[in-house]
């Protein structure tokens, strides 16, 4: 119910040009006690590096979050000080999800909200996909579902926010 409607209310909003000034500032409570607004932070920073690896971790580590990288599995795992909260990215940029162990797909969504709605991006629904996938600009989608190896779409416990940068962005 509290999806739906944040969906109609954010699609309603007037076309805006998309601000990634705001999704950087947005990123700057990665260090917050919160542990709400460090998710939103993290989901933001994901956003904010744009699909560039180095970027994006560099969001990271500068709030002292510390990055693990697996060339063989061409991924960076990023490790809040949190361990209910981290972040995992391509090396090649491809993608960038935030996880929550502590929250769920709800606080997800409201993140993808939040910041797709402060910063003006479109929240163009894509249908071919169970779960709540969303494009915000030209190559860029987010994705929401619960962590885990094998997710599921809704979820009281854990959830995450994964970014996707394709061609186009």
């Amino acid at each position: 119910m509290i999806r739906v409607a944040l969906l109609a209310i954010c699609l309603a909003a007037p076309a805006m040009a998309q601000e990634w000034s705001t999704v950087e500032f947005m990123a700057r409570d990665l260090d917050d006690s919160d542990p709400i607004k460090a998710y939103r932070s993290a989901a933001a920073a994901c956003l904010a590096g744009q699909g560039d690896a180095a970027k994006t971790a560099a969001l990271f580590t500068e709030a002292g979050w510390t990055a693990t990288e697996d060339t063989d599995m061409g991924l960076t795992q990023i490790a809040s000080p949190d361990p209910a909260l981290y972040v995992l990215t391509a090396t090649d940029g491809s993608f960038c999800a935030a996880y929550s162990e502590a929250l769920g797909t709800d606080s997800a969504v409201g993140n993808v909200m939040t910041i797709s709605g402060a910063a003006g991006f479109t929240l163009d629904t894509t249908s071919d996909t169970e779960c709540m996938t969303v494009t915000l600009a030209a190559g860029i989608t987010a994705e929401v579902t619960s962590s885990g190896n094998d997710p599921v779409c809704n979820d009281a416990a854990t959830s995450s926010v994964r970014f996707t940068f394709g061609p186009g962005q």
